[in-house]
């Protein structure tokens, strides 16, 4: 079932979120203009730009790295928004998502636009693995056994952490364990562990080390088979709080960027921390 909704009414049940995306397009003074990447299918920042009547002219921007950074930290700001919009629905009667950018008119981008929403299915592994990995999706061979030398690694455990770590700090996502990277289920037996309980305890004393207890009531796990093979399917819920992953003496601060798990530097991270947590819900 789909349903339709104005920039405003988007704003009162996202304020923060919006605020900020507000706040970005004044600081960088965008013209008022209409831009738009595609008028269906996923919805990408520049488009929810398009939904406040404004437009990044890209073409008019000196140098090619300012172009990169505010393409960047806008998307960052959408996907903040497109996150906390599917929080805000998931404990009413509908879950629900932003699908598209819809028009009176699909043909003429100067119609007032707006959010096309629907209702979010439920995610299998066999969803998950047909959609591929995305900001909300990856995909790990092993927990903690490396592949090529066969032993344990802890690199392997840092890996799935830190991608935990991400999706909690960004808007969350499916972590499965015992697929490679091109979406094939290869099964958990290469971590060796006796059974599934005791690789359900293994994570979830990692994350108690290295991430936080406060932070597992964010985290769920469960075993599911996908083509004959046994996997780990780890859903993230976004955190209203930041979450550090310490890694011997130092803590790391990790978000997603597209498909991939990034460490943000310090500048960097208190303009994230100040966008994403320090503003009142």
């Amino acid at each position: 079932m789909a349903n339709e909704m104005t920039w405003e009414e988007l704003a009162a049940i996202c304020p923060k979120e919006t605020a900020a995306i507000d706040e970005f397009l004044d600081e960088w003074d965008i013209e008022l203009n209409q831009y738009l990447h595609g008028i269906a299918g996923n919805v990408d920042w520049c488009e929810v730009v398009n939904i406040r009547g404004y437009n990044l002219p890209l073409d008019e921007f000196d140098e090619a790295r300012r172009e990169e950074q505010i393409i960047e930290q806008g998307q960052m700001l959408w996907d903040m928004l497109r996150a906390a919009y599917e929080e805000a629905t998931t404990d009413g009667p509908l879950c629900r998502r932003i699908a598209r950018i819809g028009f009176e008119d699909e043909y003429d981008v100067y119609e007032t636009p707006y959010f096309v929403t629907e209702l979010m299915p439920a995610l299998s592994a066999v969803d998950l693995v047909a959609q591929g990995e995305s900001p909300r999706c990856e995909f790990k061979s092993t927990l903690h056994v490396n592949l090529h030398t066969g032993i344990e690694d802890r690199s392997m455990e840092h890996a799935c952490l830190k991608t935990i770590a991400a999706f909690l700090n960004s808007h969350g996502g499916h972590l499965l364990i015992g697929v490679n990277d091109n979406g094939e289920p290869i099964g958990i037996e290469h971590d060796r562990f006796p059974s599934e309980d005791k690789m359900h305890l293994h994570l979830f004393n990692l994350l108690r080390q290295r991430i936080g207890a406060e932070h597992l009531v964010h985290v769920e796990a469960r075993f599911e088979t996908l083509r004959d093979k046994r996997i780990l399917l780890v859903h993230c819920k976004r955190s209203k709080v930041p979450v550090y992953l310490k890694n011997d003496n130092w803590e790391h601060f990790f978000i997603r960027t597209g498909p991939a798990s990034v460490e943000l530097q310090l500048s960097q991270f208190l303009r994230y921390i100040k966008q994403r947590f320090d503003k009142t819900d």
